[in-house]
């Protein structure tokens, strides 16, 4: 995993969720900030640098936690190693992913992981769609709903401009410095904890070579108002990662937040 695949694949999230933008509106470019350093841009000849380094998570509330707190604190990197990435990428089960959808669908899940080459496809994969919720979660704060809703589904009027410009200069994840974690919670304890339950979660995080796969809800505040956030994570011996931002026993399923 190198850093510019990282910082490629946020890139790639952003220019997506901006593409309802007109072709014709003119974007002015964005000026540097005071004081920032640029870094250059890596060329053919660049080596790869070492991307975040993995990092254990003792509970699921431990990793929640993290992710949290690094989103507040603008940290993509330490951000980013709350996923399980790698671990995804080497132990993806093909196989039991095809005999549990009943379908063979190589443009829509991972490779088999036996092969080396796919395991890097993998987690380019992986990489990708982890920016891509990120950057979804993220503006989820900083977006207006109303805009949100109207994003793609109005007419390239006059004011596409403005509303592109007025968006883009909403989109600063600076503006979550002030993001708190209140509290981590079992959704639907009392049927999570079923036996049934339990082992088809085992089975999903079994798709993801890992031993089970458990979900929780965080409440979250920023400034005075609160939201509910939901994650899946993945079980990697003793260490607890995110599979995706989403909970499925909290029937939550726009990128973990609600308001």
């Amino acid at each position: 995993m190198t850093r510019a695949l990282l910082r490629a694949a946020a890139l790639a999230a952003v220019l997506v969720l901006l593409a309802w933008a007109p072709p014709s509106v003119a974007i002015p470019a964005t000026k540097p900030v005071a004081g920032a350093k640029t870094k250059p841009v890596a060329g053919a000849k660049t080596k790869p640098v070492a991307g975040p380094e993995a990092k254990s998570f003792a509970t699921p509330e431990a990793v929640v936690e993290h992710f949290i707190k690094s989103v507040a604190a603008d940290d993509w990197d330490a951000t980013m190693q709350a996923f399980a990435i790698d671990d995804q990428a080497a132990h993806f089960d093909f196989a039991m992913q095809v005999r549990r959808l009943g379908v063979i669908d190589a443009t829509s899940i991972d490779a088999p992981a036996r092969y080396k080459m796919y395991v890097r496809t993998n987690a380019i994969a992986a990489m990708d769609k982890a920016a891509a919720r990120v950057v979804a979660f993220v503006t989820a704060f900083l977006i207006d709903p109303a805009e949100r809703a109207r994003l793609g589904k109005e007419p390239r009027d006059a004011d596409a401009a403005a509303r592109a410009m007025a968006t883009l200069q909403g989109m600063d994840s600076n503006k979550l410095r002030a993001l708190k974690l209140v509290r981590v919670d079992v959704p639907h304890k009392p049927l999570l904890s079923k036996p049934h339950v339990l082992q088809l979660l085992k089975e999903q995080g079994g798709v993801w070579g890992a031993e089970t796969m458990t979900e929780r809800i965080a409440l979250v505040q920023l400034t005075d108002q609160h939201y509910i956030c939901g994650f899946s994570i993945l079980k990697y011996g003793s260490s607890w990662r995110i599979h995706d931002l989403i909970s499925n026993f909290a029937s939550d399923r726009e990128f973990g937040l609600r308001g």
